[in-house]
């Protein structure tokens, strides 16, 4: 409420249809239409800015789908098949994680590929998805 002037509650009840929306159907770009009108109607901000900044970050914000999942998940399995990563293999994993991230479609079960993309690259068992 600092940054914005605005009342915190103002603000989620804004932009709570996007919220249950985004919620229900899990993918930020179905939820795009209805993140848009809520920003433009249920908090004030411009078109213009709004139809930027949210198909923006919907893009660019997936860092727990494309980065930080399947870098866990390639840790994990190398752990559970007893897989020594050199240092090379951990430099592999931070920059597919970056990578991921930042382009990874906003679709639901978009993290299982990319996940699946990691394992690969290091060479390890891609049944190691099965045990997550």
């Amino acid at each position: 409420s600092f940054v914005a002037r605005m009342n915190p509650l103002k603000f989620f009840k804004g932009i709570f249809p996007a919220q249950v929306v985004a919620f229900t159907s899990q993918s930020s770009y179905g939820t795009l239409p209805v993140t848009i009108k809520s920003l433009v109607e249920g908090v004030g901000v411009s078109e213009n800015i709004a139809s930027f900044v949210a198909p923006l970050g919907s893009t660019i914000g997936l860092n727990g789908c494309g980065g930080f999942y399947p870098a866990i998940v390639a840790i994990f399995a190398a752990n559970v098949f007893n897989v020594e990563l050199t240092i090379y293999s951990y430099i592999l994993i931070v920059l597919t994680a970056i990578i991921s991230s930042i382009g990874i479609a906003g679709v639901p079960g978009s993290a299982t590929m990319s996940a699946t993309v990691m394992l690969a690259a290091l060479g390890l068992p891609i049944e190691a998805l099965a045990m997550v």
